[in-house]
């Protein structure tokens, strides 16, 4: 019996990183997955993976997912995702919030549309989707969890913010954990909780994934 059977999970920026490796941990522990991202086929972006790959990965272990393709700057896309994650899997117990589009420039050459492209699916996507999971989540709280320090993906390596081999870095399967603890734990206790990965799984005396 898996920790999250009989929930549904909607990750979002699950085509690679961090989404991607929670996806998989919760289809593992039994949450049928809505793993919503951009891109759908090898070579649409710089950075490997997909939603589809990530699905794969999912049933091949034998958890139950769906790719659900979503630009998340865009409302209509927001409400779609929800509507067809709700269709096809149910109604969602669980958000996380994980896309991210990220430029690193200077000030004096950040252009206007790249800020609002980021606002958008970093703040105003975050704060829509929450509101449209809602009345299937209101039971269940909110929380918010960071990891402690940076980690190793496609992403992050691909901007130079750190490297495989990174000693003060944490893999992905930190996040994923932590993740799991927050969604499985009672809300009673975790509901409200603003928290880093390893701060948690030490308070929770989960140990440390290997």
């Amino acid at each position: 019996m898996g920790l999250l059977d009989g929930k549904v999970a909607v990750v979002t920026g699950a085509s690679r990183g961090i989404g991607a490796e929670i996806a998989r941990r919760f289809g593992a522990e039994g949450a049928a997955v809505a793993v919503v991202a951009r891109t759908t086929e090898p070579g649409q972006s710089p950075l490997d993976g997909t939603i589809g790959d990530t699905v794969a990965a999912i049933e091949a272990a034998g958890g139950i997912a769906a790719a659900i393709a979503a630009d998340l700057s865009k409302p209509a896309d927001r409400e779609r995702l929800v509507a067809e994650a709700t269709a096809r899997l149910g109604p969602p117990h669980i958000l996380v919030n994980n896309a991210a589009v990220t430029y690193f420039t200077r000030v004096e050459d950040f252009a206007p549309r790249r800020y609002q492209l980021m606002f958008e699916v970093q703040v105003q996507a975050a704060f829509h989707l929450a509101t449209l999971v809602l009345p299937a989540m209101r039971a269940h709280g909110r929380n918010a969890l960071s990891p402690t320090q940076v980690v190793p993906t496609p992403g992050t390596i691909f901007h130079h913010l750190t490297t495989h081999d990174d000693e003060n870095a944490e893999p992905a399967a930190f996040m994923a954990a932590a993740a799991l603890a927050l969604c499985h734990a009672d809300p009673r206790t975790m509901t409200g909780r603003i928290t880093y990965s390893q701060d948690l799984l030490a308070e929770l005396g989960v140990p440390l994934p290997s």
